[in-house]
């Protein structure tokens, strides 16, 4: 049987990396439910004078970074992505509920667990899925990211004016602070938490007919059990939808994990489902034949 997030691509070796079998468990199962910690040698608090909204706040959006700055206040533009990475996007900080936080955007997807107590703020050493990426400042950024997110010390966010969407104020052990512009997540979108899948997506599209010609992924559902040991594997279908944050690269084999979601809604011509991507687990380049 074949394990859950291998990958057949270049694998890097980092210090917040973790092994296939070790990233498997971790991402099927989940975390431990969120505790109260204290983070130690913090240097920087939320001041309490200010309104926030409560922690179960930050599962419910996207939080993209929009203005870094360090303990003086001066910008910092070293944060950025780099201008021929994803033209437009930022990098992207989510918080689940069972205290997971997740770092997107970058060449990898870095995660993490995080505790609240109050204002303040901890997160363990970050662990990386293992894809390579041709953009070395992409990397660097990564590496970065994954040393500077651990150094968190404490959150806030503020109460917005006009009911504007919340923007989330972290400030780091160093007196640095990032302000982060909030976009509702699916789950608060459409009322609910979805559903989990595992799609494998093969290398090619294939023609299909939908509301005219177009070109389809094709795609089979996956089952793993609670070892992240492939199980079942159900028979290929061609997908009319698309997927949320997913971009096929023709010629590479993809496993995704996905959240579906059933609009309340439906447009004319659309499906009923949302299909939104959580992460790529297995990655393969298939040679043409």
């Amino acid at each position: 049987m074949k394990h859950l997030y291998t990958h057949s691509r270049t694998i890097r070796t980092a210090a917040y990396t973790l092994g296939a079998s070790s990233m498997a468990l971790l991402m099927l199962a989940g975390c431990a439910a969120t505790t109260s910690a204290t983070p130690s040698n913090t240097t920087s608090t939320v001041s309490t004078t200010t309104t926030s909204l409560p922690a179960s706040t930050l599962p419910g959006y996207h939080w993209q970074l929009a203005r870094a700055t360090d303990a003086q206040g001066h910008t910092q533009t070293h944060w950025q992505l780099p201008a021929d990475s994803m033209p437009g996007q930022s990098i992207q900080l989510d918080f689940s509920r069972d205290g997971m936080i997740s770092v997107k955007n970058l060449c990898n997807q870095l995660n993490g667990r995080y505790t609240l107590d109050g204002s303040r703020m901890q997160v363990d050493q970050m662990v990386s899925t293992l894809r390579a990426c041709s953009s070395q400042a992409l990397m660097e950024l990564e590496r970065r990211v994954a040393t500077k997110v651990p150094q968190l010390a404490s959150w806030q966010v503020p109460t917005p004016a006009n009911q504007a969407e919340p923007v989330l104020q972290l400030t780091f052990k160093d007196g640095s602070r990032w302000e982060l512009q909030g976009a509702p997540t699916p789950a608060t979108l459409y009322g609910s938490e979805g559903v989990r899948e595992f799609l494998e997506v093969a290398p090619q599209r294939e023609r299909c007919v939908g509301v005219g010609p177009m070109q389809c992924l094709k795609v089979r559902k996956i089952q793993y059990d609670s070892r992240g040991l492939k199980t079942q594997e159900g028979p290929w279908e061609l997908f009319y939808s698309d997927i949320q944050g997913y971009k096929h690269e023709p010629g590479i084999r993809n496993v995704l994990r996905v959240q579906r979601y059933e609009r309340q809604h439906v447009p004319a011509d659309a499906s009923k489902y949302v299909y939104v991507l959580d992460m790529v687990v297995e990655s393969e380049i298939v040679k043409p034949r």
